[in-house]
């Protein structure tokens, strides 16, 4: 693949994630436009209320007030400004009008399998340790989320169409992880590690691991995250 087939593969990849990670939280609707793909509900979690994948090659202004109208009518909305969006410079769009960058989100590419030790990891099979698993990941991502939304995200997590992924030692769940598979290629999502074992390459040895299961290579991208 050339760089920009690569990036747009990646690019594809994280749009795809997000919406259907979104539309596993009840009253959340998803709509596909020509300059880009819209998420709504009623839910204040800010997966619920974004956009992403735009193409502004044709009336961006129209676009952008249409997105800074949205934002002040809502309590969360975020606009996603990824590399491989039209134009080149739109980030710039976004902060000229009010938006603010909120976080970054780099995807890393991998070719081949990657040597190394790795840490055999197993699959949730049962809706039971589909949430625990999921119960694991909110609880390291999440500290100063209120219990409500916890469990929502966790909802999320667990009924997605997801692979979520384990390892355990005898103080319980020890790392996890989130794969997904589109037809673009494979990402790894939600890498964690429970915070005694942290510092230790734990984390190194799960994206090991994951390499092996990916025969096609993905790419590497910025997403922004921007919010008024």
């Amino acid at each position: 693949m050339s760089e920009s087939e690569l990036v747009n593969t990646a690019r594809e990849i994280v749009a795809s994630t997000f919406v259907s990670m979104a539309l596993q939280v009840p009253g959340t609707q998803f709509e596909e436009r020509e300059q880009f793909w819209m998420v709504s509900g009623t839910s204040s979690l800010s997966i619920c209320n974004f956009a992403i994948k735009f193409d502004l090659s044709e009336e961006p202004e129209q676009v952008v007030e249409g997105m800074v109208r949205r934002s002040k009518s809502m309590p969360a909305f975020s606009v996603f400004s990824a590399t491989g969006d039209k134009p080149e410079n739109s980030e710039r769009l976004w902060v000229e009008n009010g938006f603010q960058v909120r976080q970054i989100l780099t995807t890393f590419v991998s070719e081949s399998a990657l040597d190394g030790e790795r840490t055999e990891l197993a699959v949730c099979e049962t809706k039971e340790d589909r949430l625990r698993i999921a119960d694991f990941m909110v609880e390291q991502f999440f500290l100063r989320v209120s219990d409500p939304q916890k469990q929502a995200i966790a909802l999320a997590l667990a009924s997605s169409p997801h692979g979520l992924h384990f390892s355990e030692d005898g103080f319980g769940v020890a790392s996890a992880a989130m794969r997904v598979e589109t037809a673009k290629g494979a990402a790894l999502y939600n890498l964690c590690v429970r915070s005694d074992r942290r510092s230790q390459g734990e984390g190194s040895k799960i994206v090991r691991e994951f390499s092996t299961w990916c025969a096609d290579p993905v790419s590497y991208t910025h997403l922004r995250a921007h919010e008024t």
